[in-house]
């Protein structure tokens, strides 16, 4: 074999796109090139690094650019990648962000997903080992909470319509109550489900204690027997007493009756 460069009981020198190789079949090779690079190549398995602290750092020796520790990776400056995934078993928070600026300059999280305007998501939150939708906040602006399941979306907001529905994915006017639908044009509408309509078609409860106590309004449109709207106030009682209804089929108005 021939050998070219320089060998001491500390050191060997190599020249510029010289090569030194280790294992039988070089499997592990370092070189540096005559350009201005170094070359490690790893060609049959792992390559392990065991150390307690790994620190990466220009060869002037400034400060470190990333420092990979039994505790996790610090980098300082800009990481850039094509994807991130981050998995622990852990009671505690898996990831947090920081801004270490202190003024109002200092900004927190930014999303740029590109050319995502349809209505795909732009960032999704999940739980239940990705089962439950918490959120999702779609690429056309639409933004959706979802009920404990984390299947349906009970608070959304459609961003073209500038409408916000609760217990709805699709509200019909500026803020809407309840998931049925019918022709008003309502800046608020309040609706409860089809299968609660013998009780009341809509209402507007305003309390100051609970459903028992307290004053309060209530409007409700009754369709089990008349379009009945009642004004009433609630005294240790759910059902409140009526101060005045008006009847919508014949325009009666009663005070202090049903």
């Amino acid at each position: 074999p021939s050998f070219t460069g320089t060998a001491s009981a500390t050191n060997v020198s190599l020249p510029d796109d010289g090569v030194l190789s280790l294992g039988t079949s070089d499997e592990l090779t370092l070189k540096h090139h005559n350009s201005g690079y170094s070359h490690l190549i790893n060609t049959t398995g792992t390559l392990y690094v065991d150390s307690d602290s790994v620190t990466f750092r220009d060869d002037d020796g400034s400060p470190s650019n990333m420092v990979i520790s039994q505790t996790g990776i610090d980098v300082t400056g800009t990481a850039t990648m094509d994807g991130l995934s981050v998995a622990a078993s852990t009671a505690d928070y898996l990831s947090s962000i920081t801004n270490s600026n202190g003024t109002d300059a200092g900004g927190g999280l930014y999303v740029n997903t590109r050319w995502n305007t349809a209505a795909n998501s732009v960032a999704k939150f999940v739980s239940n080992s990705g089962s439950n939708t918490v959120a999702n906040f779609a690429g056309n602006g639409d933004i959706s909470f979802y009920e404990d399941t984390g299947t349906t979306a009970k608070l959304f907001w459609d961003a073209s319509a500038e409408s916000l529905g609760i217990g709805t994915s699709s509200p019909d006017q500026l803020l809407q109550l309840g998931s049925e639908t019918y022709g008003a044009n309502a800046i608020i509408k309040t609706q409860v489900d089809g299968s609660d309509a013998g009780d009341f078609d809509a209402g507007l409860h305003m309390r100051s204690h609970n459903d028992d106590f307290g004053g309060s309004i209530v409007l409700e449109s009754r369709s089990s027997t008349n379009d009945i709207i009642n004004f009433k106030y609630h005294n240790n009682s759910s059902a409140g007493v009526s101060a005045m209804a008006i009847d919508a089929t014949n325009g009666n108005v009663g005070i202090g009756v049903s």
